[in-house]
C-alpha cells in the first residue's frame, strides 16, 4: 500500500503541477488520499512505540519485528522507526534487548547503506545519560557484528565503535578507581 517513497503531506505537494495537468482534481484527491494515508501510519508508528513499552514481551517482540519490517521496506517514518528501535537495546528484559541487537544487524544486511544510520543512533543511544551498563553491552555486541570494509564508508564506520569501545573502557576504568 505504501509508495518506495515518503509520503507527503497535502502542504508539501506542487501546485504547479495542477496547472500542467489535465486531471488536476483527481490529482488532488490522490494527494488528499495521501494525505491521509501519512497521517494514519504515523498514528500507526505511535502505536508501535507503545506496543513496545507494554509488559508484555510477547508483544514488544511483535511491535520490534513489526518495526524491523517497516524499516527494512519502506522508507516512511524511517527515523521514528530506527530510533525506537535502538531505544529497545536498553529494554529491561534481556531477551527484547538481544532481540532489537538482532534485528539491527538484520537491518545492515538488507541494507548496507543504512550502515552510518544506524551506527550514529546507536552511537548517541550509549552516551546518553542514565543509559545502564547492559543496554552498553548489546550495544558493543550490535557494533561487534557490523561487517567493514576497506571501501566506501567503511573506514569512516570503524571510528565511532571504537570511540564507544574506548569510552566505555576508560568509564569503567574510573569506575573501578573509586
Amino acid at each position: 500500500m505504501l509508495p518506495d517513497r515518503k509520503l507527503k503531506y497535502f502542504g508539501q505537494q506542487s501546485l504547479h503541477v495542477l496547472s500542467e495537468s489535465k486531471d488536476a482534481n483527481s490529482l488532488l484527491l490522490f494527494w488528499y488520499w495521501e494525505d491521509c494515508l501519512k497521517q494514519r501510519f504515523e498514528r500507526f508508528v505511535v502505536a508501535l512505540e507503545d506496543a513496545s513499552k507494554d509488559a508484555l514481551p510477547f508483544l514488544k517482540d511483535k511491535a520490534l519485528n513489526t518495526m524491523f519490517d517497516l524499516l527494512k521496506d519502506k522508507p516512511e517514518q524511517e527515523r521514528k522507526l530506527l530510533s525506537t528501535l535502538v531505544n529497545k537495546l536498553g529494554d529491561p528484559e534481556r531477551k527484547v534487548a538481544s532481540n532489537a541487537g538482532y534485528l539491527l544487524s538484520r537491518l545492515l544486511t538488507a541494507h548496507s547503506n543504512m550502515k552510518a544510520g544506524v551506527v550514529d543512533e546507536v552511537h548517541i543511544f550509549v552516551f546518553r545519560p542514565h543509559v545502564g551498563l547492559r543496554a552498553r553491552y548489546y550495544a558493543v555486541i550490535f557494533f561487534n557484528q557490523i561487517l567493514l570494509s576497506p571501501h566506501g564508508d567503511g573506514p569512516n564506520l570503524a571510528r565511532p565503535p571504537l570511540d564507544i569501545y574506548f569510552a566505555l573502557f576508560k568509564g569503567l576504568i574510573s569506575t573501578d578507581d573509586e
